[in-house]
């Protein structure tokens, strides 16, 4: 795991949502990236700009949360 995702989560108290694509999103990456997906998998920074871009920091957002407040734009980690 990265240093700064670790630091992030191994801290009591700090809330995060994480968000996951749904299979068109990810398909659509790997079809983007296509010819250089085994390479691009295999990557810690490209896995750990993924991720940031899944997570963000400071709330714990419920899925009711977020229908309620949309639409929003959240600071990710990236």
């Amino acid at each position: 795991m990265d240093p700064d995702m670790r630091s992030y989560l191994g801290k009591p108290g700090r809330p995060m949502t994480g968000f996951t694509p749904v299979d068109n999103a990810t398909k659509g990456l790997l079809h983007s990236i296509s010819r250089y997906a085994g390479v691009a998998l295999q990557n810690a920074t490209f896995i750990k700009a993924v991720f940031d871009y899944m997570t963000v920091p400071g709330k714990a957002w419920t899925a009711t949360e977020l229908h309620e407040a949309a639409p929003l734009e959240l600071a990710t980690l990236l």
